[in-house]
Order: structure tokens, then sequence, then C-alpha cells
């Protein structure tokens, strides 16, 4: 993945475990629910995109 795709991929996954962590009953036609995963995937994924953008993260970090 490059590093947009990372990013993407991220906030997905913050998005769908808010939904599995916070919200065991989540209808899909729940429009607050929805919201809510999709305010703190935006909030988390925001605090860690510049990392993920210049590569301090998805890598090994070893020394090969």
């Amino acid at each position: 993945l490059n590093p947009s795709q990372r990013v993407d991929l991220y906030d997905t996954i913050v998005h769908e475990s808010w939904h599995y962590d916070k919200q065991p009953f989540y209808g899909r036609d729940n429009a607050k629910a929805e919201r809510s995963a999709k305010a703190q995937a935006a909030q988390r994924t925001s605090k860690v995109r510049d990392q993920i953008l210049n590569g301090g993260a998805g890598t090994c970090g070893c020394a090969k």
C-alpha cells in the first residue's frame, strides 16, 4: 500500500473497531451511530496521519 492508502486503511479500521467496541447493537440504518464512528475515525486518524504519510508507521523499523 502507498502512504495514502495506509491512511485510508487506518481510518477504516478505527471506524469499524468503534462499531464493534462501542456500538455492539449497531444497525446499518442508524445514522447517529454511523456519524459517531466516522467522527471517532477522523479524530484518531488526524493524530497519526503525518506519521503514516512520512513512513513512521507501516515499516518494521529494523536496519536491513
